[in-house]
């Protein structure tokens, strides 16, 4: 019988990964507490820890609160039709493609060359 495969929720890994932050339990009692393995314990401790400097967790969510905007001659447009941004915003490969499923164009500058 094949064993069904787990998705856990952004909340749950967060609240997981936090916990694991705190350093109060091992990962092994973590993971027993939630019933999940201590090495996705690990995992999304250091993807907190890596993502929580980063602009990009920030900026998906503030794309989708942008309000209506008018255009000249009538309509209105939901959403921007393009995205422009320095190399900073380039880290993540999940940015573009968050932008392309929203149907915007992202125009970020490519890390490591030229200006």
């Amino acid at each position: 019988m094949a064993r069904i495969k787990k998705v856990h929720g952004e909340a749950f890994k967060a609240k997981v990964a936090l916990e694991s932050v705190r350093g109060e339990l091992t990962a092994n009692q973590i993971g027993s507490r939630y019933g999940v393995h201590p090495t996705l314990v690990n995992r999304w401790r250091k993807e907190l820890i890596a993502g929580a400097g980063t602009i990009g967790g920030h900026l998906i969510p503030s794309i989708d609160t942008v309000p209506a905007i008018k255009i000249p001659g009538g309509g209105r447009r939901k959403r921007p039709q393009a995205f422009l941004a320095d190399r900073a915003y380039d880290a993540e490969a999940k940015i573009r493609k968050a932008m392309r499923q929203r149907k915007i164009v992202p125009y970020i500058a490519k890390r490591k060359t030229p200006n």
